[in-house]
């Protein structure tokens, strides 16, 4: 009985060292879009960045973000330093509210450490009509560098369970509040006002005396 007793002390003892050594559990990965203006005038333009958060081991991800194609007209897009884009840019959809499908690769494939937030590219779109303009992360897919063997029995990378967020950019009309639409304030529309219309006046209009 007494060893019984003591083996079941060691037990707990040892699920109490394991269960202090282990870490707490982070917060679930999340792709979202961080707008550099919320609120802006047609003609003018918007960055939107996109920044996993939250992340251990973000070795390969890939999405393209689907914006309101009768707002927002896509410019171009720029990538981290951190990932790489073996693909390039190849825009047929764009008209239609999609950006290209962007595939990045981490450049350094030995910073697997845990990360808070991980800014990954940042996308330009130019204004072109007013309303609420809404843009979000679709065809998402990221993958760690752990090597698993999937459901076709193929050598893969794991997979990396994240969730997308969407943003909302508000367009404003381009109105001036400084123009009131009318004629230069200094130009009454009228003749010269140092001209009278008339003849010289000092020419009377008769003979020479």
């Amino acid at each position: 009985m007494k060893k019984l007793v003591n083996a079941a002390f060691y037990l707990l003892l040892l699920a109490l060292m394991f269960s202090a050594g282990t870490p707490a559990l982070a917060a679930d990965t999340q792709a979202v879009l961080e707008p550099n203006k919320t609120s802006i005038h047609v003609g003018e333009e918007v960055s939107v960045s996109v920044v996993v958060k939250n992340v251990v081991d973000l070795y390969g991800i890939m999405f393209a973000l689907q914006f309101d194609a009768e707002k927002l007209q896509y410019s171009h897009f720029t990538i981290t330093e951190s990932y790489s884009n073996p693909r390039g840019e190849i825009c047929i959809s764009c008209e239609e509210g999609i950006t290209p499908l962007l595939t990045l690769t981490r450049s350094n494939g030995n910073d697997k450490g845990p990360k808070s937030e991980v800014k990954l590219a940042t996308y330009t779109f130019k204004a072109k009509k007013p309303g609420t303009a809404v843009v979000r992360i679709v065809d998402l897919k990221a993958n760690n560098t752990n090597e698993i063997t999937n459901s076709s029995y193929i050598k893969d990378l794991e997979v990396i369970p994240m969730t997308a967020a969407a943003t909302f950019i508000v367009v404003n009309a381009t109105e001036d509040p400084g123009d009131g639409g009318g004629q230069d304030p200094g130009d009454g529309g009228g003749q010269d006002p140092g001209d009278g219309g008339g003849q010289d006046p000092g020419d009377g209009g008769g003979q020479d005396p």
